[in-house]
């Protein structure tokens, strides 16, 4: 699994994550240190890749990703909302 931060469309810091060891369709948990900026939307992507090739897939071909917000201005603009009962 690798992950990116974007700001306003623009990657800022991408990485990979240590190795999770978890069944299909559990939980697990990691501690990601980033730092989000104070402005601008930001975005952090996971990026789901293939561990090893399979017959008609590469290694490290793009299974899929999640993408969540998390840029301080849309948490505010929430809370502003939720503060006024929108």
């Amino acid at each position: 699994i690798s992950y990116e931060l974007t700001q306003d469309g623009l990657v800022i810091s991408k990485g990979k994550l240590p190795e999770v060891s978890a069944a299909p369709h559990s939980e697990g948990k990691i501690n990601l240190k980033i730092n989000v900026p104070e402005s601008g939307k930001c975005y952090l992507k996971f990026i789901y890749h293939l561990k090893k090739e399979l017959p008609l897939l590469d290694e490290d071909h793009i299974l899929g990703f999640d993408e969540i917000e998390v840029s301080k201005d849309g948490a505010k603009e929430m809370a502003t909302k939720n503060s006024s009962g929108l």
